[in-house]
């Protein structure tokens, strides 16, 4: 097969407290994001501020925290202990088309697209997993100190029951994508009071 139809894919071991934590696999690139943001999307800390430290050396990402990592538990027990957003946040179809187009715009070959903005401060990621390029984003935000109820979370792919918990978790009040929700997406996005933005790119943006 020739060499421009593979995607790349790569391996590295996250290292919370010392311990080998995770073995993810990813696109070259945003390690230190993609760790940070995996930890806050997973639920295995609770705030940025719970990190001291992320070192990369070679193929292991180190994360210090101030105390032990939380432990792993299911996906909607997750979600069952958020308490919704206060306020339903929106945005205007302008700016979801403009962050929608950036998506899509020199998105590489074999690679999903995520994109945070906060204010007038937009960040794009790509990554061969859709969910890998969300964690990037999120990570970027909590290591440039951003206030996530102060952003709104993008992705090229479908939203499934996982990549609505990355946002709720990590406290991000509206996530939007080129395409669809699943069923379970929405009637959870209902409960949390998030809002979600369907077909972000078309003329047209769906607000759910």
């Amino acid at each position: 097969m020739r060499e421009d139809m593979l995607f790349q894919e790569r391996c590295f071991t996250l290292r919370v407290n010392g311990e080998p934590a995770e073995q993810i696999l990813c696109s070259e690139g945003n390690w230190r994001e993609l760790s940070v943001g995996y930890l806050l999307s997973q639920g295995r800390v609770k705030s940025s501020d719970d990190i001291l430290s992320v070192e990369e050396e070679e193929d292991t990402v180190a994360v210090r925290l101030k105390g032990a990592m939380r432990p792993a538990c299911f996906l909607t027990d997750r979600l069952s202990a958020l308490p919704p957003f206060a306020v339903k946040a929106d945005v205007d179809d302008d700016l979801i088309r403009s962050l929608g187009r950036a998506l899509q715009e020199d998105a590489p070959f074999g690679r999903h697209r995520a994109v945070i903005r906060r204010g007038g401060d937009t960040a794009v990621f790509d990554d061969a997993g859709r969910h890998n390029a969300l964690d990037k984003a999120i990570g970027y935000a909590a290591l440039n100190g951003w206030e996530t109820r102060d952003c709104i979370l993008g992705t090229s792919g479908r939203l499934s029951l996982e990549m609505l918990g990355k946002a709720a978790c990590s406290g991000i009040p509206l996530l939007f994508t080129l395409k669809y929700p699943s069923d379970l997406c929405l009637q959870y996005a209902d409960r949390l009071n998030l809002r979600l933005v369907a077909r972000a790119a078309s003329d047209s943006p769906v607000h759910l």
